[in-house]
């Protein structure tokens, strides 16, 4: 049985109730797998949530998760409670956490499509590590670029901002034209004829993702680049925000609306 991922149609979701649908020991402790969750296990360059189960009045605090076969297992601490399929439990997240994750994510894809679709450069994205600290988008050259204008690539970045293009998903066949439309993610190889989240900016080219992102582009003002350096033949560029941070932080608004 799949997990039915929630965040994908609700970032926003930090709380919902699901059953435990089997219970099991690995080589990173106990987990239990619910039939449906809204808590983000990380990847694609994005954070994990920070969150804790709540079954039957008591608290389990999440220690890991990791999609397997599609299925989500969430790993909590041993305890001396007994946990079976067919118990129900609430599955709680870090708003905060799950805000500031978002708005990290959702900054490196678009620092990605204005550098490669707008500007043109031979610079083509191949990962990204959208942590607060240290936040870069790595790209490769053909050509050896090893230098970028930041004060263009701000100004681009701020039209976009203003702009305030929606972020869109949709599930798609890695078989459909849609898909072979979509920018090619480097080491990212879906199984035949499997179902593909794609994501959209506007009108940039789509790409596969399953993470959370912001409602629209104008949730990243103050988003800018400070900074790249060039490694084993890759450039990446650094990117922050400060005041955004600082307002999620404080769990006040950063002109998302």
């Amino acid at each position: 049985m799949k997990t039915k991922i929630l965040y994908f149609d609700a970032p926003k979701l930090t709380q919902n109730n699901s059953i435990i649908v089997f219970t099991g020991t690995d080589e990173r402790g106990f987990y239990l797998i619910p039939n449906e969750s809204c808590f983000f296990p990380g990847g694609g360059g994005q954070e994990t949530d920070k969150g804790e189960l709540v079954i039957n009045g008591e608290f389990f605090n999440i220690t890991n998760a990791k999609f397997i076969d599609k299925q989500l297992r969430i790993y909590v601490d041993q305890t001396s409670t007994p946990l079976y399929p067919g118990l129900s439990a609430d599955i709680i997240i870090d708003p905060v956490k799950r805000s500031l994750n978002s708005l990290l994510h959702s900054a490196g894809h678009l620092l990605s499509s204005v550098v490669y679709e707008e500007l043109r450069l031979d610079l083509q994205p191949i990962k990204g590590f959208h942590f607060e600290a240290g936040s870069h988008v790595e790209f490769i050259s053909k050509s050896g670029i090893n230098q970028v204008d930041l004060n263009e690539i701000n100004y681009r970045l701020q039209q976009n901002v203003a702009a305030k293009h929606p972020f869109t998903s949709k599930i798609v066949s890695s078989k459909s034209k849609e898909y072979e439309d979509a920018f090619s993610i480097t080491g990212f190889s879906p199984e035949e004829d499997d179902a593909v989240r794609l994501v959209t900016i506007g009108g940039f080219l789509s790409y596969a993702c399953g993470g959370t992102h912001v409602e629209h582009t104008g949730c990243l003002e103050g988003l800018k680049v400070n900074g790249y350096k060039q490694k084993k033949g890759n450039l990446k560029i650094k990117y922050g925000f400060e005041k955004a941070v600082e307002g999620i932080k404080s769990n006040t608004s950063h002109n998302c609306s």
